[in-house]
């Protein structure tokens, strides 16, 4: 019994084309090499803007919260902090990202800087109490949109609300409460793990 498609060529190649067969019947096909394939799918990306691929506009943020590791031989990456002065090694994979928050508010710090008071979702809480039950007396480094903006000492257990005394503007604060609108509208961030 023939399959009902044959991909093996048949008789080769013949100039630029390819002759194949289906149940009997000859198809031939022009042979266009897999590189131009390519460039055309990667000239259409290029030129598509980035919402017109995604499915609509989506906040620009990244948020994204790290602990200390020990080992520079683990799945780790060096940081350089500079209140205080130090290069550490964190974890590779960040413990939660802006894809687990729930809620934000804002915060006014003791010394007039503004902050925010962050609402994650509960597995989220759990991986940051879990990580920070493990990494006692480590740092903690709360990055967002490439700046570190937080970088305390674990010296107690976290949950799923974290504060950040300063380095959140008002941008970012647009930027969070669009990620969370964004959270919601996909089901949640408890439903996307």
């Amino acid at each position: 019994m023939q399959p009902a498609f044959c991909a093996l060529p048949l008789g080769g190649k013949e100039g630029n084309w390819y002759r194949m067969s289906s149940r009997g019947l000859r198809l031939r096909f022009p042979l266009i090499p897999l590189y131009s394939f390519l460039g055309v799918f990667l000239a259409a990306g290029m030129l598509a803007p980035a919402s017109a691929l995604a499915g609509g506009e989506k906040p620009q943020l990244v948020l994204r919260v790290y602990t200390q590791n020990e080992d520079p031989a683990a799945r780790s990456m060096p940081l350089v902090l500079t209140d205080p002065e130090q290069t550490i090694h964190i974890n590779a994979d960040p413990e939660v990202s802006e894809h687990d928050l729930i809620g934000v508010e804002p915060y006014l710090g003791p010394n007039g800087e503004t902050g925010a008071i962050l609402r994650f979702s509960h597995h989220a809480g759990m991986v940051l109490n879990a990580a920070s039950l493990e990494k006692m007396g480590k740092i903690l480094v709360v990055s967002l949109n490439g700046r570190i903006v937080y970088s305390p000492v674990i010296d107690t257990a976290l949950n799923e609300t974290l504060v950040l005394p300063r380095g959140v503007n008002a941008q970012d604060m647009a930027l969070l409460q669009a990620m969370i609108k964004e959270n919601l509208k996909r089901g949640g961030p408890d439903q996307l793990k």
